[in-house]
């Protein structure tokens, strides 16, 4: 049986349990092994989230993906000190 929730657990983490699913069962329904779907449910500070493991985890699940993203994944995150804050919303275009 899925555990209870906690304050930090992420949205994909609270999305699993809710269907009443065990991190093994949504592993295996997604195509990833359980270590690969622990990294994107607990990711550490400033690393990366796999994309695709997001998008089937939502596919499983039946939310649009945006339901399985933090805010602050959706926020500019600067790999090098020369990427500074980011540009401007909508600044770039063609």
């Amino acid at each position: 049986m899925p555990r209870a929730r906690s304050s930090g657990d992420t949205r994909l983490v609270r999305l699993r349990v809710r269907h009443g699913l065990r991190q093994e069962d949504l592993a295996r329904l997604i195509g990833v092994s359980v270590e690969k779907l622990r990294a994107v449910e607990r990711p550490r500070p400033g690393g990366q989230l796999d994309l695709r493991v997001l998008v089937n985890a939502a596919m499983v699940l039946g939310v649009p993906l945006r339901e399985v993203l933090e805010d602050e994944w959706l926020q500019w995150h600067p790999f090098d000190r020369s990427a500074g804050d980011g540009p401007p919303p909508g600044s770039v275009r063609r």
